[in-house]
C-alpha cells in the first residue's frame, strides 16, 4: 500500500466536509508550528543554564532561564489547551456531518444492496469507523504534515551542532519505520478480524432481541448464549493480540531504541568527541535535547503511517459509503408526470437463479385501472411489483410511466404519489399520528380523521387511552397484524397517491374487516391506479383486468 497515495485519496474524500471548518484548521496549524517553535527554544535556556549558569558561575542569568522556562511553559499550555478545543470543534463539524451523510447514502442505495447489508455493519461504519477517520482532523494532516517538516528542520540543526553526531543519531530513523511497518502489518489483520466480529455481533444483537420471544419458547437460551460467548470470545482474544503488538510498537521499542540504545551511543561518541575537545558537555546535553525533539517527530509521522495501515480496514468501509451520486447523472433524471404504465418484453431472474421468474410480459396500465395480479405461490407476483417500482433491475425489457422510463425517474419524484403496502407491513416506535403522517405534510385533523375512518381504524384509534399519541411500539408491537395493514391503508388513503399496491395486504383481516376494505377501496377516485396481489376473490372482485403469473 501506497501510505502517501492513500492518505491523499481520504483526504480529497474528506476535504468538502470541512466546509466552514477551514479556518479553524489553519488556526490549528498555525498553533501547532508555534507550538514546536517555542519547544525548540527550551534546549537553549537549557543549554544557557548548563554552560553559563552551573560551568560558568554566571548566577544573573538564572532569573532570566527561569522566567523564559515559566513563560514558554505557560504559552505551551494555553496553545495546547486551544488545540484540544479546536480539534473537539473540528470533529463536532466536520465528522458530525459525515456521520449524516453516511446515513444520506445508506438510504439510496441500490435496493437489491439492501438484502445484503445488516444492521450491525450500518452501526459499525457510522460510530466507530467515522471515530477511526477522526484522527484525519488532526494527527493523520496538521500534525503529520507539520512533523515531516519539523523533522527536517531538527535534522538541520542536529547537522550544524555536531555533524558527526548527528549523522550516527539519524541513521536509526530507518530503524523506527520499518519496525513500525512491521507490527502496525500485524494490527491490521487483527483489526479486520475485530472489525468483522463487532459488525457480526452487533447484527446478531439486534436480530435476537427482536426475536427473543420466540427463542424462549422454543427454549434457544442456551444456544444463544454459546453463540455470545463465542462472539465475545473472539473480540477478547483478538483484541488481546492487539493491544500487545500497539504496546509493543508504540512503548516497548522506542523506549528500548530511543530512550537505551540510541541515548546511550549519543552519550558514549559525545564523550569521546568531547574528550578529543571537538565540543562542550552543554553541547552534548543541547544536542541530546535537540535529538529527542527529532526522534518525537520522526515517532509521530512513522506512528502515523502505521495507524494508516493498521486501520486502513476501518477506512475502507466509510470511503467505499462516501460516493457521492454525480451531478450529470442526476441532471439526465427525471420528473414523473404520467401515471400511465407500459411494460414491454419484461423479463427477470435472479442472479444465482437459472429459472426465469418473468419472461417475456408486455403489459398497459393505464392510470385509474385496477389491475389484479394472480398466480401461486413462488410465481414472482411480488418479484413483478418490485421491478415495476424500480426495486429491481430487469435483466430485459424496460417498465415506463408515460414516456419516462423507470430508471430514469428521480426516486424523490417517483414515490411521491405511489403507496405501495407490502406483505410485511412496517410501522416505527412513535405515535400513530406520526406513523400515519410519515411523507405526507401539512395534514389536518379532518383528513386524518377521514382517511382512518376510510381504512375501518378510526373506532380502534378511539378506543385506545391515548387516541392518535399512542406509540406503537417496535416494529409496532403493539398492534395485530391487520391493525397494522388497516393503518397503513390509512397512510395510503391520505397520500393521496396516484397509484396504490396492495401485496397481500387484507392478508391479515377477518372477513367481515376484509369487505369494508374493499368497500373503501372501491371508493378511490377514478385517477388512481390500483394494483393488487391476491388469492382471495372478495378483494380481486373489484379489479377489472389480470396479470396471471
Amino acid at each position: 500500500m501506497n501510505k502517501s497515495k492513500y492518505r491523499f485519496q481520504i483526504i480529497k474524500k474528506l476535504y468538502p466536509f470541512f466546509d466552514g471548518s477551514k479556518k479553524i484548521v489553519i488556526i490549528s496549524f498555525v498553533l501547532t508550528v508555534a507550538l514546536n517553535v517555542l519547544s525548540i527554544l527550551f534546549p537553549v535556556l537549557y543549554g544557557i543554564f548548563i554552560e553559563d549558569i552551573i560551568l560558568g558561575q554566571n548566577k544573573q542569568k538564572l532569573i532570566i532561564v527561569i522566567v523564559g522556562y515559566l513563560l514558554i511553559q505557560f504559552v505551551i499550555s494555553i496553545i495546547n489547551l486551544s488545540k484540544v478545543k479546536i480539534k473537539f470543534k473540528i470533529n463536532k463539524n466536520v465528522f458530525a456531518k459525515l456521520k449524516v451523510k453516511l446515513f444520506e447514502n445508506f438510504t439510496k442505495i441500490d435496493y437489491e444492496e439492501y438484502s445484503n447489508i445488516k444492521s450491525g455493519d450500518i452501526k459499525v461504519i457510522i460510530e466507530e469507523d467515522v471515530d477511526k477517520l477522526s484522527t484525519f482532523a488532526d494527527e493523520q494532516t496538521i500534525n503529520y504534515f507539520w512533523n515531516i517538516i519539523h523533522s527536517v528542520i531538527m535534522g538541520v540543526i542536529l547537522l550544524v551542532i555536531e555533524w558527526r553526531m548527528a549523522i550516527c543519531a539519524c541513521a536509526f530513523i530507518p530503524l523506527t519505520f520499518l519496525l513500525d511497518h512491521i507490527f502496525s502489518e500485524k494490527e491490521k489483520y487483527v483489526n479486520e478480524v475485530l472489525n468483522t466480529n463487532d459488525a457480526r455481533w452487533a447484527s446478531w444483537l439486534d436480530e435476537t432481541a427482536k426475536g427473543w420471544k420466540d427463542i424462549r419458547i422454543n427454549e434457544y437460551e442456551r444456544k444463544k448464549k454459546e453463540e455470545f460467548l463465542e462472539f465475545q470470545g473472539t473480540d477478547q482474544s483478538y483484541f488481546a493480540s492487539w493491544l500487545r503488538y500497539w504496546v509493543t510498537r508504540t512503548l516497548v521499542i522506542p523506549k528500548v531504541k530511543d530512550d537505551f540504545v540510541i541515548q546511550f551511543g549519543m552519550y558514549f561518541f559525545g564523550g569521546i568527541l568531547i574528550f578529543k575537545g571537538y565540543f562542550s558537555i552543554g553541547v552534548l546535553l543541547v544536542f541530546v535535547q535537540y535529538y529527542g525533539m527529532l526522534a518525537g517527530s520522526v515517532k509521530a509521522v512513522s506512528a502515523a503511517n502505521a495507524e494508516l495501515q493498521s486501520n486502513k480496514i476501518y477506512f475502507d468501509r466509510v470511503m467505499e459509503r462516501l460516493v457521492v451520486e454525480p451531478e450529470n447523472v442526476r441532471k439526465n433524471m427525471a420528473e414523473i408526470v404520467d401515471y400511465n404504465i407500459r411494460i414491454e418484453d419484461l423479463n427477470f431472474k435472479y442472479s444465482n437463479d437459472s429459472d426465469w421468474i418473468i419472461k417475456n410480459l408486455s403489459k398497459e396500465i393505464k392510470q385509474g385501472d385496477r389491475v389484479a395480479i394472480k398466480g401461486k405461490s413462488g410465481t414472482g407476483k411480488t418479484t413483478l411489483v418490485n421491478v415495476m417500482l424500480g426495486l429491481l433491475k430487469p435483466t430485459s425489457g424496460n417498465v415506463f410511466y408515460g414516456s419516462q422510463n423507470r430508471k430514469n425517474i428521480l426516486e424523490e419524484s417517483f414515490f411521491n404519489n405511489i403507496v405501495y403496502i407490502s406483505q410485511t407491513p412496517t410501522l416505527y416506535n412513535v405515535s400513530i399520528r406520526d406513523n400515519l403522517c410519515l411523507g405526507v405534510e401539512n395534514v389536518k385533523e379532518g383528513e386524518l380523521i377521514a382517511a382512518c375512518k376510510k381504512a375501518r381504524i378510526y373506532d380502534f384509534i378511539e378506543s385506545l387511552t391515548e387516541g392518535m399519541e399512542t406509540k406503537a411500539g417496535e416494529n409496532g408491537e403493539n398492534f395485530s397484524g391487520g391493525q397494522k395493514q388497516r393503518l397503513l391503508l390509512a397512510r395510503a388513503f391520505l397520500k393521496h397517491a396516484k397509484i396504490i399496491i396492495l401485496d397481500e395486504a387484507t392478508s391479515a383481516l377477518d372477513k367481515n374487516v376484509e369487505m369494508k376494505i374493499v368497500e373503501a377501496l372501491k371508493s378511490i377516485g377514478k385517477d388512481c391506479t390500483l394494483i393488487i396481489i391476491a388469492h382471495n376473490d372478495n378483494i380481486l372482485q373489484i379489479c377489472d383486468s389480470v396479470i396471471q403469473m
